[in-house]
């Protein structure tokens, strides 16, 4: 056998955990799994043939160290190593002794020639400290000696957490090895088990911004993950390639439903929902870095940016914000301008000379006509504060200004704080001053001797309808609504300041809420509604100080504490977050499951040897015991996807794997041939509702398969020609359908020339047959939008094709003339229906 034949294997990558090469290969590499897993903790041993026909020595390899987060002597369990490597075609073995041994291997890379440095994830490690060797083979079979690299110290190795993010109802932290564990509501991104090999920290995460239900992850590399709702952010796809760190991302923003990242050059790249800020295609030249974007500011769904030269640029919905046209002028960068404030219906700016422009909703402080005179810069404005219906301002001479919803002040202040329709300021004498809805905190009657600044107040915390301030002597005051912890009696002992209270964290609910303040000692101390965290009884002993601590994140329903020892206490609703013991572990230590996916009825856990564990409503998926040969481990899963009541999981072989109800794709086996990896399945997209699901997955080569309940797209055979690959298919998106009232769906699918195709219930948008001669291609369709059962197309000429039910969209001939091209659309927003 021809050593080039033998070489070109070196130049495949390999895509299956198991080979077996025929036996008539006398030279070639002998790959034996000790684990098929790719994590760090499972290690596939490769044993390359010894070669006579030259060696490399051992100068063409170098360490340069451990890659951050790690170091030499680390708190991670599976470090990362960088090793310089020959600008050469092969594979780089790593080991754990000096004769680089193959049962002794604990990592391996494919080198492609075109890099001079690669990085490894070390597995199959023991405790205490290792010495790490390293050999080289090219694709001529040609190695170097085996030469020692490094050395690391693993006898203390833990998985502390550094920081906590929370969507509504999901927490996601980073821990110190740099990855990411997620827990909560599996939609709102409690589930991130299709991103986990992006978030296994082998590149860092360094920190997280979350939605209503997504979260987008900064890595160390300047790329982005996002997971959760797809509509509120959780699926970039559609930006991924601008995401991909190539042009560094360094901040990330968000509304209710999207997110806003700046990168490196100045420039913005938005996602999530379109109408709320996920698409900024009407100023994009605006956001391109021509001008650079220095920051940016958030209302409830819309976005508004400041520019290196002072100006502003906006988007999204214009009732929030997202249209300042009318202000243009004053934000054009003449009067440059320095912040912005914003709350969930208007912004309002503060320009370099002391004057305040404001726009957005004129209830609820987007019109400041009434007080212009006030906000002119005659007396410089420094600071703004909003609530939800009222900006205040305070100017230089300490005086107030306030506009929006009618509320009357006066006074020195150095800060304001807010409720839902209250305010509370602090003054310079150290007491506090209160107004608005008397039930939200705007009377503080009931407390007024102990905000008379006797002993002054320091610090304020808002829920929706209360607020607890910190006073000098480490004391706690509370009032508002009883609900939301505006009543602290049941715990007055311990906020009295005899153990200093030194922070708070809370929870806002609508019309409820709750409080968590850390105390001195490092213990913890809650009051407000029991069911959104209020109640940490049954913690107590965990947040008692024994083992403090130190920062404490809330959800919209629940609270999670991260002790000095890195582990993680939660406690609240469990639909919110409050509940973590379905991970079946503690968050400070190495632990069996890494990922969970969630559906309306039961659970499927990713372990950390590729195998799969379900609990639950065994109609929805809790029962895998049909198919747990092949979710054992010996073929990893690294992604789960999920129906209402179905799993499909894709195994590391390209594989997928399914359970639950048949009529909602838990049953795959009518195409089990397309789902065995011969051809690897890339992703999932799954619609739900209430008679049943459907997976559409798309494969390596652009084709697609489906499978589940006909009405919901689950049956595409009547345009398998159109989806089996001759013609790639780039992206799917599927009708809205609500998870518990849609009776059908369908999916829409853009291939690689611009054509479209669809399938599933016709009354949903499934047939697409009236409007064909526009979908075709000849004038590409370059992203679609929908509805509950309708369709809408924006093809590279700016027209819009529709179809799908006339009453939700469908139908659009009565504005034809307005979507025909001749003024190109740009964007396209939908409602639910």
């Amino acid at each position: 056998m021809p050593n080039s034949i033998i070489a070109d294997n070196i130049a495949m990558k390999k895509k299956r955990c198991c080979c077996v090469w025929p036996k008539f290969l006398l030279l070639t590499f002998l790959a034996i799994a000790i684990s098929c897993g790719k994590r760090g903790v499972n290690v596939e041993v490769i044993e390359i043939a010894p070669n006579s026909s030259g060696d490399l020595g051992s100068n063409l390899l170098r360490s340069l160290g451990f890659a951050g987060p790690y170091s030499s002597v680390g708190s991670a369990a599976t470090p990362v190593i960088e090793i310089e490597v020959p600008n050469k075609l092969g594979i780089l073995q790593l080991f754990s002794d000096s004769n680089c041994s193959r049962s002794n291997l604990i990592g391996y890379k494919y080198v492609d020639g075109s890099v001079d440095s690669v990085r490894v994830r070390l597995g199959n490690l023991s405790e205490g400290s290792i010495s790490i060797y390293a050999k080289f083979t090219d694709k001529d079979l040609n190695e170097t000696s085996c030469k020692k690299m490094d050395q690391y110290d693993l006898s203390n190795k833990n998985y502390q957490i550094q920081s906590i993010a929370a969507s509504y109802d999901a927490f996601a932290a980073i821990r110190a090895d740099g990855s990411v564990v997620t827990w909560g509501n599996s939609a709102s991104g409690g589930d991130s088990s299709a991103v986990s090999s992006d978030l296994d920290g082998t590149t860092a995460v360094t920190s997280i911004s979350a939605t209503f239900g997504a979260f987008a992850a900064i890595r160390a590399d300047g790329s982005v993950i996002t997971w959760g709702d797809p509509s509120m952010g959780g699926d970039s796809s559609s930006v991924s390639s601008e995401l991909d760190g190539t042009i560094a991302v360094t901040s990330i923003y968000k509304t209710n439903r999207a997110f806003a990242a700046v990168r490196t050059d100045g420039s913005v790249v938005t996602w999530g929902y379109s109408s709320e800020g996920g698409d900024s295609s009407a100023v994009s030249s605006e956001l391109d870095g021509t001008t650079a974007v220095t920051s940016i500011y958030a209302t409830s769904e819309a976005f508004a940016a400041i520019r290196a030269d002072g100006s502003v640029v906006t988007w999204g919905d214009s009732s929030y914000g997202g249209d300042s046209s009318s202000v243009s002028s004053e934000l054009d960068g003449t009067t440059a301008v320095t912040s912005i404030a914003a709350k969930d219906y208007a912004f309002a700016a503060i320009r370099t000379d002391g004057s305040v422009v404001t726009w957005g909703d004129p209830l609820y402080g987007g019109d400041s006509s009434s007080v212009s005179s006030d906000l002119d810069g005659t007396t410089a404005v420094t600071t703004i504060t909003a609530n939800k219906y009222a900006f205040a301002a305070i100017r230089t001479d300490g005086s107030v200004v306030t506009w929006g919803n009618s509320f009357g002040h006066n006074g020195t202040v150095t800060s304001i704080y807010a409720t839902s329709s209250a305010f509370a300021e602090i003054r310079a004498d150290g007491s506090v001053v209160t107004w608005g809805d008397p039930s939200n905190g705007g009377n503080s009657t009931s407390v007024s001797s102990e905000l008379d600044g006797t002993t002054a107040v320091t610090s304020i915390y808002g829920t929706y309808s209360a607020f607890a301030g910190i006073r000098a002597d480490g004391s706690v005051v509370t009032w508002g609504s009883s609900s939301a912890g505006g009543d602290s009696t049941s715990v007055s002992s311990d906020l009295d300041g005899t153990i200093d209270v030194t922070s708070i964290t809370a929870v806002s609910a609508s019309s409820v809420g709750a409080f968590a303040a850390i105390r001195e000692d490092g213990s913890v101390i809650t009051w407000g509604h029991p069911s959104y965290g209020g109640d940490s009884s049954s913690v107590s002993s965990e947040l008692d100080g024994t083992i403090a601590v130190t920062s404490i994140t809330a959800s919209g329903g629940a609270f999670a504490a991260i002790r000095a020892d890195g582990s993680v206490i939660t406690w609240g609703s469990s639909s919110s977050g409050g509940d973590s013991s379905s991970l079946n572990l503690d968050l400070d230590i190495d632990f069996d499951i890494t990922k969970i996916a969630k559906n309306l009825g039961a659970m499927a856990a990713i372990r950390t040897d590729g195998s799969i564990v379900a609990w639950g409503n065994a109609y929805f998926g809790g029962d895998s015991s049909a198919v747990s040969l092949d979710l054992d481990g010996t073929i990893d899963v690294t992604r789960i996807a999920a129906t209402n009541r179905a799993f499909a999981a894709i195994r590391s072989d390209g594989s997928v794997v399914t359970w639950g109800s048949s009529t909602n794709g838990g049953d795959s086996t009518s195409v089990s041939s397309d789902l065995d990896g011969t051809t690897d399945v890339t992703s999932i997209t799954a619609v739900s509702g209430s008679l049943g699901g459907a997976f559409a997955a798309i494969r390596e080569d652009g084709s697609v398969i489906t499978w589940g309940h006909p009405s919901y797209g689950g049956d595409s055979s009547s345009v398998s020609s159109d989806l089996d690959g001759s013609n790639n298919v780039i992206s799917i998106t599927t009708t809205k359908t609500p998870p518990f009232s849609g009776m059908g769906a369908a999916f829409a699918a853009i291939r690689a020339d611009g054509s479209v195709i669809t399938w599933g219930g016709s009354l949903w948008g499934g047939d697409s047959s009236s409007v064909s001669s526009d979908l075709d291609g000849t004038t590409a369709v370059t992203s679609i939008v929908a509805t509950n059962t309708a369709f809408a197309a924006i093809r590279a000429d700016g027209s819009v094709v529709t179809w799908g039910n006339s009453t939700s969209g469908g139908d659009s001939s009565a504005v034809s003339s307005q979507l025909d091209g001749t003024t190109a659309v740009t964007t396209i927003y939908a409602t639910g229906s």
